[in-house]
């Protein structure tokens, strides 16, 4: 029996309250019994003390015989007992206050027998004299304790019924609670049952809005949510096949970048290669070999700074963990500006710098700076002699912008997506002289994507338009004063 009730939910929580309820209900009703008798019995006393200030205005405003019967007619309904002294102590009669009785108490407290009296009771006296008396009496009043025994008298003889009323109500109300609390609990034990069964085609319809109610939906969320998971395994040989399929695409990316490396270093290194043989074996032109030999050293310049491209492209792409610190874009721009100046002075360019003053973002320094530097590099390098080259920033909604614009010269629209792929140049001779290594603009999508930066290229009415999107919460110089101390140099990172 213990055992099933030890397994059984309703069961515990139907004795649990049942028992609570009742026993509430019984101290309830003690505490009114002990409490009853002594409000009861103090609400009479201040009442009965507020009737005996009044009578005793009205005596001593009364003559003597007006007095005999307004205390007769005082105590009517026999709620207390009243006894009148004289000064010297001796009990007098209502009906002839002018007898002595021959009876002498002996003081201001009577302490006679009284067949009235009971054990516990106390006589309280009030002193007062009639208006024409020069007597001064004393009023001995005891309050009639029968009244309140009949008051205990009644909750007692009540007990029987409040106590089956107590537990009839308890039983009621316990069976009620049960139901309501166990009932949906007791439903959503049988669909646990289920789950574990995996069986998901049922559902948990409990209409609640309670701890029970968001029980029964998230059985339900987790049923949707388990049996998306037992389709997804079932296609788990599809979703591998399609990680195969991405790893071959990985793989031939490699290949094809190992082929491009291989290219780039075949044509410079066999052009090396004729040259030299021509100068060891002095054949033609090779003879003079100051010439030749100049132009072996411009080659070998050229495969360094390949070799330097394709280390700066593998360390963008390593896993390498970003610095992150503040960058001034218009402290950048001059210094990039003082990087490149003999060369824009040389070909005539016109240099206008619209950056906007106190524009920062948080990145790699060294990282940020080879972005910035290449594309100043390519603007100056790709303009035509006494063209301009823009610089332009700002910044709104959390985004800085920032853009670089090289006038006179115009991309083919169709190049302009390939830009940023590895070892591409819109030079179709692959000529050095007059072109890059084509891994600049792939260079620096990878690193501006690493900054969750984006970057983007198009042709304007005067020339062609590199734009960056930097997003960043940004401080700006109506934002937040900013001051050049303390900011960290690109140059000082390298």
């Amino acid at each position: 029996m213990i055992n099933k009730i030890r397994r059984s939910l309703p069961t515990k929580i139907f004795l649990i309250s049942c028992s609570m309820l009742a026993v509430c209900c019984f101290l309830t009703y003690m505490l009114i019994i002990w409490l009853v008798p002594k409000l009861y019995s103090n609400e009479f006393d201040n009442a009965m003390e507020s009737r005996v200030q009044t009578l005793l205005q009205t005596l001593e405003s009364s003559s003597v015989e007006e007095g005999i019967v307004i205390l007769s007619n005082f105590d009517q309904n026999n709620e207390v007992y009243m006894n009148l002294y004289k000064s010297t102590g001796q009990l007098i009669s209502f009906n002839d206050l002018q007898a002595e009785e021959d009876d002498d108490v002996g003081g201001a407290v009577y302490d006679g027998d009284n067949e009235f009296y009971e054990e516990g009771e106390i006589e309280k006296f009030y002193h007062f004299s009639f208006y024409d008396s020069t007597e001064i009496y004393c009023l001995g009043i005891t309050s009639n304790s029968k009244t309140l025994d009949l008051v205990v008298s009644a909750f007692g003889s009540i007990f029987p019924i409040i106590i089956f009323g107590s537990i009839s109500l308890s039983i009621a109300f316990a069976i009620l609670f049960t139901i309501y609390v166990t009932k949906p609990i007791v439903r959503i034990s049988k669909t646990a049952e289920k789950m574990s069964e995996l069986e998901f085609s049922w559902t948990c319809n409990e209409k609640r809005t309670d701890e029970l109610g968001e029980l029964s939906n998230s059985l339900n969320v987790m049923s949707g949510k388990l049996s998306t998971s037992m389709d997804d395994l079932k296609n788990a040989n599809y979703q591998l096949q399609l990680d195969i399929d991405k790893e071959k695409k990985m793989e031939k990316a490699q290949l094809d970048l190992f082929s491009a490396v291989s290219h780039e270093f075949k044509t410079p290194i066999t052009i090396l290669k004729g040259q030299i043989e021509g100068m060891v074996y002095n054949v033609g032109r090779y003879k003079d070999r100051d010439l030749y030999l100049q132009k072996c050293l411009v080659y070998i310049i050229n495969l360094e700074n390949l070799v330097q491209e394709i280390m700066t492209m593998m360390r963008v792409e390593s896993t390498v963990k970003l610095l992150h610190h503040e960058i001034d874009l218009n402290l950048l721009i001059k210094e990039e500006y003082e990087i490149f100046e003999d060369l824009i002075l040389s070909k005539q360019l016109n240099w206008e710098d619209r950056t906007e003053s106190g524009l920062r973002i948080k990145g790699d320094p060294g990282r940020i700076k080879k972005v910035i530097n290449n594309l100043i590099s390519n603007a100056i390098h790709y303009s035509p002699p006494k063209n301009k080259i823009i610089i332009e920033s700002d910044a709104s909604n959390d985004i800085i912008h920032l853009s670089i614009t090289n006038t006179g010269v115009i991309l083919n629209e169709d190049e302009i997506p390939k830009l940023f792929n590895a070892f591409y140049r819109v030079e179709r001779s692959r000529n050095r002289q007059t072109g890059g290594s084509g891994l600049g603009l792939y260079i620096v999508k990878a690193i501006l994507e690493q900054h969750n930066a984006a970057i983007d290229i198009s042709n304007t009415d005067d020339g062609v338009k590199v734009e960056i999107f930097f997003n960043y919460k940004i401080e700006t110089s109506h934002k937040k004063q900013i001051s050049d101390k303390g900011t960290t140099k690109c140059s000082d990172m390298l």
